[in-house]
């Protein structure tokens, strides 16, 4: 029996991912979006955590520079 490699990754860090995507990746997005999640990640996904009353472009700058890694689609 072939022996099986360790992740490298062997936890989740409980970090908060953002997720980058054009309008037309948005369900592969969220489908990436889902799978993190059942892995145990936070993620940040727009327009999905976008709050009304904020500008987007603001909210997204700030979820970037607080998200510790960043996947582009």
């Amino acid at each position: 029996m072939a022996e099986r490699k360790k992740s490298v990754v062997s936890e989740p860090m409980n970090q908060e991912v953002f997720i980058s995507h054009a309008s037309s990746d948005a369900a592969t997005a969220g489908d990436v979006r889902d799978l993190l999640h059942q892995l145990g990640y936070a993620t940040w996904i727009a327009p999905d955590d976008l709050v009304g009353a904020s500008s987007w472009p603001e909210q997204i700058l700030a979820a970037v520079g607080r998200c510790h890694a960043l996947v582009v689609l």
